[in-house]
């Protein structure tokens, strides 16, 4: 399994993931240090460069660079994503973010919100695709980053993700549970998580997921919840 994401610069949310990966053994490969970025399509552009070398049937774990980081143990964290039997798995949040990048999607923007599949998850509002974190072989995580035609230049490549699952559910695979995945989203309140013997729980779900992710231009809760755990501290 290969972890990777997409830094080009450094800044405190970088060192405080690359701290967790420290912790958990984690060979953490960043990607774009020193390049420049034009927006949320620059990541999958990188991405998908570096998708092109790897083994078709390696598992590949992508995170966001500035705004998440490790929680759990990882030692099992490929029999759970097996245990999804499904190629590409992805975070699941309850916020519909779809950047309204052009006066025609103000119409699409409500479209693809009511079109949008049913969730599975025991707390029914995480049921929207978030492009934070997501996880599968290499094959078909470059083929999906292809297919869903996200520019270098654009500003969100969560807008064309989200066309892309509604049109093709099955394509995709979301983490509803919050197994290994989970977001402290735009609705998250400090008593949806517990953290006790620095092991994090989702109070929603139950689940204790392997990676904190903090969505939104503020990474609302990234550094109050950071200072409950000992190691990165």
């Amino acid at each position: 399994m290969k972890f990777v994401t997409v830094a080009t610069r450094e800044n405190d949310g970088l060192k405080l993931l690359l701290k967790s990966c420290d912790h958990f053994k984690i060979d953490m490969e960043v990607l774009g240090l020193g390049q420049p970025y034009f927006g949320n399509g620059t990541k999958i552009y990188y991405l998908t460069e570096y998708l092109k070398h790897i083994p078709k049937d390696e598992i590949i774990f992508f995170t966001d660079a500035y705004d998440s980081y490790f929680v759990k143990d990882i030692s099992d964290l490929e029999e759970k994503f097996k245990s999804f039997d499904h190629p590409v798995l992805f975070s699941c949040e309850d916020n519909y973010y779809f950047r309204i990048q052009a006066i025609q999607n103000l119409f699409l923007n409500r479209y693809y919100y009511y079109k949008y599949p049913g969730s599975e998850s025991a707390y029914p509002k995480y049921r929207y695709l978030n492009s934070g974190g997501y996880m599968g072989y290499a094959a078909e995580v470059l083929e999906l980053l292809k297919i869903t035609s996200i520019s270098k230049k654009m500003h969100s490549d969560q807008v064309n993700l989200h066309r892309h699952f509604v049109n093709n559910p099955s394509s995709i695979k979301l983490d509803y549970n919050h197994e290994i995945f989970t977001n402290y989203g735009k609705f998250a309140e400090p008593g949806r998580f517990s953290v006790e013997n620095d092991s994090l729980t989702n109070e929603l779900t139950k689940s204790k997921p392997y990676i904190f992710h903090f969505p939104g231009p503020k990474h609302r809760g990234m550094y109050e919840f950071a200072r409950q755990f000992s190691f990165l501290n």
